[in-house]
């Protein structure tokens, strides 16, 4: 197996695992089950008394962490359909799909981007934006066999780049071809 080929599985495992972490927190917050030590202290879900005003600007008051989450999910915009992992296989060129398999999500849904870690074959750049034209990043060097990667976000309601409505993430490479895994949300918006 070649570098790139174990680079790519290695890739693609930690996406999984990422996806798990997430898909396990969300469901913990659902349940009304997380319990986290911060410094010592316990935050029970249950019984916590957040000051989410504070910390959102909404005006809202919580009782729990669930109360938080949606009040940080009302700022978002949107509230979270699904998350998934897509391969990342583009070839040089304009307005070219980055998730592999991946379709416009339909009319009131967004693609949130949460990471994407990549490999280039040769020296180039590469820009993000979306199938509608929105400039969503600038140009970007990616170095030949170096790579190119956005951080993952453990959250799928803070992206690292959000798509417009009902379009397909794209983006632009010269000279190179990629290769990796993208980690994303679908969005109701």
């Amino acid at each position: 197996m070649s570098g790139d080929a174990i680079t790519q599985q290695a890739i693609q495992t930690a996406a999984e695992a990422i996806q798990t972490g997430v898909e396990a927190l969300a469901a913990l917050i659902s349940a009304g089950r997380l319990k986290t030590d911060i410094e010592g202290m316990t935050l029970n879900a249950d019984v916590v008394d957040l000051d989410v005003e504070a910390i959102t600007g909404t005006g809202a008051a919580a009782k729990t962490l669930a109360d938080l989450v949606s009040a940080i999910e009302a700022l978002s915009g949107g509230s979270v359909v699904s998350i998934a992992t897509a391969p990342v296989e583009v070839t040089a060129g304009n307005n070219k799909d980055l998730l592999e398999g991946v379709s416009a999500p339909g009319a009131g849904k967004a693609i949130w981007l949460l990471g994407v870690a990549c490999t280039a074959t040769v020296d180039g750049t590469i820009k993000y934006h979306d199938a509608g034209g929105t400039k969503r990043s600038g140009t970007m060097s990616i170095m030949a066999k170096g790579g190119h990667a956005i951080g993952y976000s453990g959250n799928a309601i803070m992206p690292a780049i959000m798509f417009g409505t009902n379009v397909k993430p794209q983006v632009d490479l010269v000279t190179c071809n990629i290769g990796g895994v993208g980690l994303y949300a679908i969005v109701s918006v």
